[in-house]
């Protein structure tokens, strides 16, 4: 059973490779469709709102537009979104924080982790790592073995605990 799996992914994993040759060939692209997505999503938060992302249509408009940031200029933003503010700077509420180790004035940073981005980052960089492993290693296994996984921790953030915050491996498991 377990060939039978891993040889059903391996024909899916291709078909995701040649998907990735195609960004791999032509990046900028990607990229532009990547920013198109993104600025469509967030155009009605307040951020959107305020830089008018519905009237950006190219990289050299967003460049010209946003001003540089760092995680010290956002820090209140992403405080008010733990507290449960909806529509700040990605819409909705975002319930899962990756804490991350002291880079700034801060002993951590949180990054809000999207569902979108869940999805669309990490697990499909998972599956994009998976197809290129593949590709590169055609008599890989993977899938015919017990794998372990071990993951980091998350926790509730106590001023509004449908908040959780933790290592990004543990908010992958838990979803």
């Amino acid at each position: 059973m377990r060939g039978i799996v891993n040889s059903t992914i391996k024909l899916y994993l291709k078909t995701r490779y040649k998907k990735l040759e195609y960004s791999f060939s032509n990046p900028h692209v990607s990229q532009a469709d990547l920013l198109e997505d993104l600025l469509f999503s967030a155009s009605e938060t307040e951020v959107g709102t305020q830089y008018h992302f519905d009237e950006i249509r190219k990289y050299q408009d967003f460049k010209e537009r946003l001003p540089i940031n760092d995680y010290e200029d956002v820090k209140l933003d992403i405080n008010r979104m733990m507290h449960g503010e909806a529509d700040v700077l990605w819409p909705g509420t975002i319930s899962w924080y990756a804490k991350s180790s002291g880079t700034t004035h801060d002993k951590s940073k949180f990054i809000p982790v999207s569902r979108q981005n869940l999805k669309h980052c990490h697990v499909k960089g998972f599956w994009d790592s998976i197809a290129v492993l593949y590709n590169n290693f055609p008599e890989a296994k993977i899938f015919e073995y017990n794998n372990l996984v071990l993951g980091g921790t998350l926790y509730d953030f106590e001023p509004y605990p449908l908040t959780k915050f933790g290592d990004i491996s543990a908010i992958l498991i838990h979803e």
